[in-house]
């Protein structure tokens, strides 16, 4: 979703944590990630130095690669202020962290949930 200046929420690469998990699989550059990805070494080293957000194939591919990641652990959600929101952060509670993150306010929601829980704050 917009906002009134434009801006819209993002997904970026949790570079650190990223590297983590392609250290532990011996990947050791961005040649070795982007074969094991399936994707261009120029996309994985864009990415990892913030130049580009990840796209779907990119999440897909890295999930795939990292079965034993979750979303929350490889990437995050920049909201249109440029906050950076992390589903750890956002717990509901019950120490769950599953659900679906809000792209507008980056709130975690219940699974079951089809609008965001904040939503009387968003207007």
């Amino acid at each position: 979703m917009h906002t009134r200046d434009g801006a819209v929420p993002r997904i970026a690469l949790r570079v650190d944590e990223f590297s983590q998990a392609c250290r532990a699989a011996g990947l050791d550059n961005s040649t070795a990630r982007a074969k094991r990805l399936g994707i261009r070494h120029t996309t994985v080293s864009r990415a990892e130095r913030g130049r580009t957000d990840p796209g779907v194939r990119f999440i897909a591919a890295a999930l795939t690669a990292f079965p034993d990641r979750k979303f929350e652990d490889l990437f995050e959600v920049i909201g249109s202020d440029g906050q950076r929101t992390h589903a750890r952060d956002n717990e509901r509670g019950d120490g769950s962290t599953s659900g679906w993150l809000c792209p507008e306010c980056g709130h975690l929601n219940a699974p079951e949930l089809v609008v965001c829980a904040k939503t009387a704050e968003h207007d």
